[in-house]
């Protein structure tokens, strides 16, 4: 996983903060008519130079805090809501999982991240961090290119306190709803619920959602999946490999639905191979091509057994 590289994210939290939604055409381009491209949509008139804006963001991950600080340059009032008590978003580990390990029952215990132990990012940070903000390395922390998920998430709370960002943020805060001001469509109508106190309604010139999009699992509907006798769970809930110590019999199992040939079978060939290789050329086996293209031949081995 990954920030978005570079100066994206800046770029689009700058377009949200002066194109806000608050001009009615934003319904008509939101309607269920044929889809338009970004270019088609049309353009929304609503940032008048000087004009202070009262705005709310909703999440204060990566998305939300780098919103936060572009309306808060503009000189607009902004509000964060996050249902946390820390910022960061999904990059913040945590070990509890739901409920429903498939995500589908819609009463499980919802649970925001989806980060797993041992996740690191798939970009080196030179390309990770905000353009002027960038994400250099810090004595006594992970210092590698490609650092894990704890690193993204401290990375995130230095940028919002190098930024004053903690004093717009209302932590342990759900927001309910969110829809137009039925007595003025140029404002919106937020409705949040704060941890030990009375929901409330507020008025907002704009709304930013910035909540992500990993939190709700999708699952594909496979033919056949009721027969399999293993576990079922969506990588939404994926912590740790324990739990899954001493499954390769169900690998074998799968293996024998569509005639394949068992692991074991898979490892005594590609450890022969190797074997093999590595004894015909003791210069060059690790050579990365050569490794790939011997996987490829034991596949090819193993074809015969059906696959």
């Amino acid at each position: 996983m990954s920030l978005l590289p570079q100066n994206i994210t800046l770029q689009l939290a700058t377009l949200l903060s002066l194109r806000l939604v608050r001009n009615d055409k934003f319904n008509h381009c939101c309607q269920s008519s044929p889809r338009k491209s970004v270019k088609e949509w049309p353009m929304m008139n609503c940032y008048e130079p000087n004009k202070v804006c009262r705005v709310a963001v909703i999440g204060a991950g990566a998305a939300g805090l780098v919103a936060a600080r572009e309306l808060n340059r503009e000189g607009h009032q902004v509000v964060v809501f996050e249902l946390a008590d820390h910022v960061g978003g999904t990059w913040v580990y945590d070990p509890q999982v739901e409920t429903d390990p498939l995500g589908l029952d819609p009463a499980r215990t919802v649970v925001h991240s989806s980060m797993y132990l041992s996740l690191r990012t798939n970009l080196p940070r030179e390309v990770m961090g905000f353009r002027d903000y960038p994400f250099k390395v810090v004595e006594g922390r992970d210092c590698r290119r490609l650092p894990g998920h704890k690193e993204v998430a401290l990375y995130l709370q230095d940028f919002a306190a190098e930024f004053g960002l903690l004093n717009f943020i209302r932590f342990r805060t759900t927001v309910e709803y969110v829809g137009r001001d039925p007595n003025n469509h140029n404002q919106w109508i937020v409705r949040s619920n704060a941890e030990k106190r009375d929901v409330i309604e507020e008025l907002y010139d704009a709304v930013v959602v910035c909540s992500g999009h990993h939190t709700q699992p999708r699952v594909a509907e496979i033919p056949g999946i009721d027969k399999w006798p293993g576990k079922q769970i969506h990588s939404h809930n994926y912590r740790v490999p324990a739990p899954f110590q001493d499954q390769s019999k169900y690998v074998n199992w799968l293996a024998d639905q569509c005639g394949c040939a068992h692991v074991e079978d898979w490892w005594e060939n590609i450890y022969a191979l190797t074997f093999k290789y590595r004894a015909s050329h003791p210069q060059t086996y690790r050579d990365e091509w050569e490794y790939h293209y011997w996987v490829e031949i034991a596949l090819k081995g193993l074809s015969n057994g059906g696959c």
